[in-house]
């Protein structure tokens, strides 16, 4: 009888550690899984519409780095659908995705340059009636500065905020740079108005064909700071790092300081 109510017990008490380490089991598993939900939903986040978009379009990647990855999404079949482009940024750890803003409908906003340092996207945009060139609807030029993170966007005008834009055969932006710190750089090429000189009307303050001016917009900052003037500019050698800012100016670097 007594050897029966050992064995009894003992069978209780091993039933009683197995219930305890299958208990401690499941609170781990449960951690386990809240812990990697909370690390990966804000990355889930943003996928299916990305592969929603991208089933529809297609994709391809422009630029990306570990905090950004910025794609494009375009026709399938472009000689069987009405044209079709736009450009999103993609902040990786939050999932959060804007549109840079280019599309093509009667008139076209197109994507032109773009440089990418941090949390921060500089773009190059043309605008205009580009699909129907004979409308005679003219186009231009102007400058984002995303903050990728925030979704904050600043547009910037190109020459400066002088009127009148670029004359006809102007290259335009031919080269962007941002830091980390979020300052941007930009050279233009071409006709437009003496970015130091006074605003006059017409062309009359028009420096001719084949100007190029090198501006900086320091962080935070609305108002272009002209750095360099001068046809002898080479107008895609901008290079930003984390204080300075180099080009190349009559076959010899220059260099700014910079944020």
């Amino acid at each position: 009888m007594h050897a029966y109510i050992k064995d009894g017990t003992n069978q209780l008490m091993r039933q009683s550690r197995q219930i305890t380490r299958c208990t401690a089991l499941l609170v781990l598993c449960l951690l386990l899984m809240c812990t990697a939900g909370a690390s990966v939903a804000p990355e889930v986040v943003a996928q299916p519409q990305r592969n929603r978009l991208c089933v529809l379009r297609k994709c391809r990647t422009l630029a990306a780095d570990s905090q950004v990855s910025i794609y494009q999404a375009t026709n399938r079949h472009r000689n069987r659908e009405v044209e079709y482009q736009s450009s999103f940024a993609r902040w990786i750890p939050s999932g959060r995705v804007t549109a840079l803003g280019d599309y093509c409908n009667f008139e076209c906003v197109t994507l032109q340059k773009l440089a990418l340092a941090g949390r921060f996207l500089f773009s190059a945009f043309t605008e205009g009636a580009e699909r129907y060139p004979e409308s005679g609807v003219g186009g231009g030029w102007y400058l984002s500065l995303l903050n990728v993170q925030t979704g904050h966007r600043e547009k910037v005008d190109p020459v400066g905020g002088k009127e009148g834009g670029f004359g006809k055969g102007s290259p335009g932006v031919t080269d962007v740079a941002v830091t980390p710190a979020g300052t941007a750089a930009w050279i233009i090429d071409g006709e437009y108005q003496n970015p130091t000189g006074p605003s006059l009307p017409g062309n009359e303050g028009d420096l001719p064909l084949g100007s190029k001016t090198v501006f900086e917009l320091p962080p935070g900052s609305r108002t272009p700071v002209v750095l360099a003037t001068s046809s002898t500019i080479d107008p895609t050698s901008l290079e930003a790092i984390p204080g300075h800012l180099y080009w190349i100016e009559g076959g010899v670097a220059r260099t700014a300081s910079i944020q």
